[in-house]
């Protein structure tokens, strides 16, 4: 990535039917700042379109990305709804500052999706204690395994 105006400038992919909001996904990569630029950290970001509102969740902080090596980075996320989704890597948020706009490579992307997870039939906690009991939760956790084993 070069000639950059802003941080959020990356090399980005569209995801749309690709990956299924609920399913974890698991990211592995290649990073590096281009020879003499500034170092800094990468994100990966997904911006999640629903209707006409667009989000952006950050997925990954990678830290210690140099100009003088690669460094590889994982992410294991499980994506919200979304009706249009663009997966894509940058440089730190700066509160809408251009930030860190240095030249940076990414190499080697895999993209995958890990074997289902065996929900075991548990006893709920709210029956094995004499108070009340609950659970905050986020998206994660209405789709997917997470919602089966909630």
């Amino acid at each position: 990535m070069t000639g950059r105006d802003h941080q959020g400038d990356g090399l980005a992919i569209n995801v749309t039917g690709i990956l299924t909001p609920g399913a974890t996904v698991e990211l592995t990569a290649w990073v590096r700042m281009g020879e003499g630029q500034p170092a800094g950290p990468i994100w990966l970001t997904l911006q999640r379109t629903t209707g006409s509102s667009n989000s952006y969740d950050t997925l990954g902080q990678f830290t210690g990305i140099t100009n003088s090596g690669w460094t590889q980075v994982t992410a294991s996320f499980t994506p919200a709804s979304f009706d249009d989704g663009v997966l894509y890597f940058e440089t730190a948020y700066d509160a809408g500052n251009p930030g860190n706009t240095s030249d940076f490579y990414v190499d080697d992307v895999t993209v995958s999706v890990p074997d289902a997870v065996d929900i075991q039939d548990l006893t709920p906690i709210k029956d094995t204690v004499s108070f009340p009991a609950g659970v905050a939760i986020d998206s994660r956790e209405t789709s997917g395994p997470g919602e089966e084993l909630l």
